[in-house]
């Protein structure tokens, strides 16, 4: 396994299948971030926050990593905040995530919080899964 680690994997896996939904990027301006600008403009959509936790047992190499998708918009009101998150669980909850060497096992919605941030004209909505992802080199061929 590259040295980056199977959360890093992941995180590149989740971010190819939002890119890869023109609905999805229409909704954000094609605004998705791993490293936010300096002054970015609303709405976007912020990769990056996670839990990695060794989930391995004596022949098996794996993770259980909690992650969160961060979902930013000045619209008034909270619909488009909304609409973009439900989008983001729509596309990521049961997912089959592409991994390089790994596997994402499972993919899963936990819990969506959405509030006003800041000056409370910026909404925040923060849409967190919980996955388990395991090295492929330790699967039997076949399986």
């Amino acid at each position: 396994m590259a040295d980056e680690g199977m959360d890093w994997h992941l995180q590149k896996g989740v971010a190819s299948i939002l890119q890869g939904d023109s609905d999805f990027m229409a909704l954000i301006s094609n605004k998705l971030y791993q490293d936010v600008p300096d002054q970015p403009v609303e709405p976007y959509v912020v990769l990056g926050d996670s839990q990695d936790s060794d989930d391995s047992v004596q022949c098996l190499d794996a993770s259980e990593i909690f992650f969160d998708v961060h979902v930013w918009s000045k619209e008034p009101g909270y619909k488009q905040v909304k609409t973009i998150a439900a989008r983001v669980r729509k596309l990521l909850h049961n997912a089959t995530v592409p991994m390089d060497e790994e596997r994402c096992v499972l993919i899963q919605h936990r819990i969506t919080r959405t509030f006003s941030d800041q000056d409370i004209i910026l909404k925040h909505s923060v849409v967190t899964f919980h996955a388990l992802t395991e090295i492929t080199s330790y699967l039997q061929e076949g399986d």
